[in-house]
C-alpha cells in the first residue's frame, strides 16, 4: 500500500471492511444515523463513503452517504478520501487485527479510531492516528475538516507503518 499522487475529493470520509461482522455493520448504522445528519448539516457536500464485501442489512441511506459495496482495490478508495474512520464501537464486542488502519496510514491518510478500533497496535502507530470516543466523532471530523487537527497525520503514519515493513522486520533478523 502506497500513497497515491492524486489529491483525494474533497471533504470524504471512507469507512471500509468485510460488512459481514457485525461491529462493522453496526459501524455503518453508526455513520448513517448519527454522523450523516451531523455532517449534512455543518460541512455542505461532505461524502459519507463505505467500501467492503457483503451488503449490510438494508438501510435507507442518507443523500451524503455512498455504499461502494466491494472495491476491486482498497487502495483506490483510499486514495480518493481525505479522511478514514473507524467507528467500532466496544460494546459491539469482537477483535481481531486492525488491518484496515495499517492499510490506510501505508496510504499516507489521517485515521480517526475508537479506542476499541486501535486496540492491539503498537505505541509507534497510536501516535500516529486521531483516537477518539465514538460519541466524540463528530466533533473531530468537523475539526478536522476545519483544519484544528493539531498536525496532518498523514506522512507520520505513512512513517510509522513504513517501519513495520516486513522488508525492515527481515533486516533486524538478519543483524542478530
Amino acid at each position: 500500500f502506497t500513497p497515491d499522487a492524486k489529491p483525494a475529493a474533497a471533504k470524504s470520509i471512507l469507512f471500509f471492511g468485510n460488512l459481514a461482522y457485525g461491529p462493522n455493520r453496526q459501524g455503518v448504522r453508526f455513520i448513517n444515523e448519527r454522523l450523516a445528519p451531523l455532517l449534512a448539516k455543518k460541512i455542505p457536500g461532505a461524502r459519507l463513503r463505505i467500501a467492503g464485501p457483503y451488503t449490510p442489512p438494508q438501510l435507507d441511506y442518507a443523500p451524503n452517504v455512498e455504499f461502494l459495496g466491494e472495491v476491486p482495490r482498497v487502495q483506490d478508495a483510499l486514495a480518493q478520501s481525505e479522511l478514514v474512520i473507524v467507528p467500532l464501537d466496544a460494546a459491539a464486542g469482537g477483535g481481531g487485527t486492525r488491518l484496515k488502519i495499517l492499510e490506510a496510514m501505508a496510504c499516507g491518510k489521517n485515521v480517526l479510531s475508537t479506542p476499541a478500533g486501535a486496540a492491539g497496535l503498537p505505541d509507534s502507530v497510536l501516535g500516529a492516528l486521531r483516537i477518539a470516543p465514538l460519541e466524540n466523532f463528530g466533533d473531530e471530523i468537523l475539526a478536522f475538516f476545519s483544519g484544528k487537527w493539531p498536525t496532518d497525520l498523514g506522512p507520520p503514519a505513512r512513517k510509522a507503518v513504513t517501519a513495520m515493513a516486513w522488508e525492515n522486520c527481515f533486516k533486524e533478523l538478519q543483524i542478530a
